[in-house]
């Protein structure tokens, strides 16, 4: 069983809460939320399917099956890093730092999505990290929000298809961005 305290948590979605555990992120749903656990399967699959993919731009987090925590059962995904061996930060605490990059770096977002066209339900600032590798470059990471929101999975065998869906959500990533920008 592995042990996870306040010391791991790096942060929550809506439906769960993350921790590391060495190189692992570890997702574990709320208290009340396993009636959503089908959610999780659908993440799976797109995973999965974006796994088969060769030269994305993108990085996608593997998925390493289940593992009993003293929090509950916890999914294991890849932890992304930087180069320096930190959790890599997200869109929304990177653009904080740095707000002059904030075009360039939503433009690359952007580019990087349609090229891959994963399925996404869900493009949320603290969905997409920026990696940094050992040459200072940026790459984009999506960490969650995998998979059909819809009955019919045509998104998943029609790339074309995918990328609309695509430009539909980052109009409301686009929204999201714009608040944050105004409130900060």
């Amino acid at each position: 069983m592995i042990i996870l305290n306040s010391d791991n948590y790096i942060g929550k979605g809506k439906l769960r809460r993350c921790y590391f555990n060495e190189d692992q992120c570890i997702k574990i749903f709320h208290e009340g939320e396993d009636v959503r656990v089908h959610t999780i399967w659908k993440e799976i699959r797109e995973l999965k399917r974006m796994a088969r993919k060769k030269n994305l731009n993108l990085i996608i987090p593997k998925y390493h099956g289940t593992k009993e925590t003293n929090l509950g059962e916890g999914h294991v995904f890849d932890l992304v890093r930087d180069a320096d061996g930190t959790v890599s930060p997200t869109f929304k605490s990177y653009i904080t730092q740095f707000p002059e990059q904030v075009q360039l770096l939503r433009d690359k977002v952007y580019a990087s999505l349609m090229r891959a066209a994963p399925v996404l339900y869900d493009i949320t600032l603290e969905n997409i990290l920026l990696q940094t590798n050992a040459q200072a470059e940026k790459h984009i990471a999506v960490i969650d929000g995998f998979g059909e929101d819809t009955f019919i999975r045509i998104n998943t065998m029609v790339p074309f298809l995918a990328r609309k869906k695509i430009k539909r959500k980052f109009k409301k990533f686009d929204r999201q961005l714009a608040q944050f920008i105004e409130t900060r």
